[in-house]
């Protein structure tokens, strides 16, 4: 699926006379007050996430699975985390469509797909990471055939530290908080 995005972004911009420099990573960010969600058995998230809201996102978690190849698995060693299950996050959904609207179009536009190329983002999972937890390096599944990348929103909370480390084709690109 890759490839055929890649060999897209390179037809459109050989007909445009321009050599078209794609991306596979990039970062945006947005007011802290400009998205909101719920999580059933903790309420109303305010932002920054506080330690105490931390502590109840855990308590409504259990630890994440992974997949490796056609099994879903767990292995502390692999993928050590929290996740809130789907049906347990409500979100405001015409927020979060208006709030990202321009971060996508500037990420469409990093991916090199093409200007009438609308990604539409999907809510799959909320993670909760603390202390010391991590996901080792890993390729992420495709979750529909038209799937073209994984948007991660890193929600502002009360914590130092933490990276997301994102590869493509020999080239990484490390995202750090502190």
């Amino acid at each position: 699926m890759n490839d055929v995005r890649e060999r897209f972004a390179k037809v459109l911009a050989a007909a445009s006379g321009e050599v078209a420099r794609e991306q596979f990573a990039t970062r945006e960010w947005l007011s802290p007050g400009s998205l909101s969600l719920e999580i059933r058995g903790v309420g109303p998230i305010t932002m920054p996430v506080s330690e105490a809201t931390a502590e109840a996102i855990r308590k409504v978690s259990v630890p994440a699975p992974f997949g490796w190849r056609d099994q879903t698995l767990h292995d502390d060693s692999v993928r050590h985390t929290w996740e809130v299950a789907r049906s347990r996050v409500k979100l405001p959904l015409r927020q979060w469509k208006l709030a990202l609207r321009e971060p996508l179009a500037r990420i469409r536009e990093s991916l090199g797909l093409p200007a009438g190329c609308e990604l539409v983002p999907t809510l799959d999972k909320v993670l909760l990471y603390e202390r010391g937890q991590f996901f080792r390096a890993h390729q992420d599944s495709e979750r529909s055939d038209d799937m073209v990348a994984s948007l991660v929103v890193l929600l502002p909370s009360q914590y130092t530290g933490g990276a997301l480390s994102v590869s493509h084709k020999g080239e990484t690109h490390t995202f750090k908080r502190t």
